[in-house]
């Protein structure tokens, strides 16, 4: 979560992060920012164990294949990717 915290945070503490207010509008409700997590290697999106977790503020979603809508309009969309061996 300290990725998150750090990052999405008011503009002008950090100018090239994502705007708190902006992300919470959009991305948020209820006290909750909704993100979706994918990890992909070789070009391909690897499953994940835990479908979700709730910490800090955040509603993260890991799993693409248990795909459920949000209750936001848009979520923050975190991607990591892995050269493959």
């Amino acid at each position: 979560m300290s990725v998150l915290s750090a990052i999405i945070r008011p503009h002008d503490q950090v100018p090239l992060g994502l705007d708190r207010a902006c992300v919470e509008e959009h991305a948020g409700l209820n006290g909750k920012i909704y993100v979706d997590v994918r990890f992909a290697r070789g070009g391909r999106i690897e499953p994940v164990e835990a479908p979700a977790c709730q910490r800090d503020g955040y509603m993260i979603r890991f799993d693409s294949k248990a795909y459920v809508p949000s209750l936001t309009s848009d979520v923050v969309l975190w991607t990591s990717t892995a050269r493959a061996k």
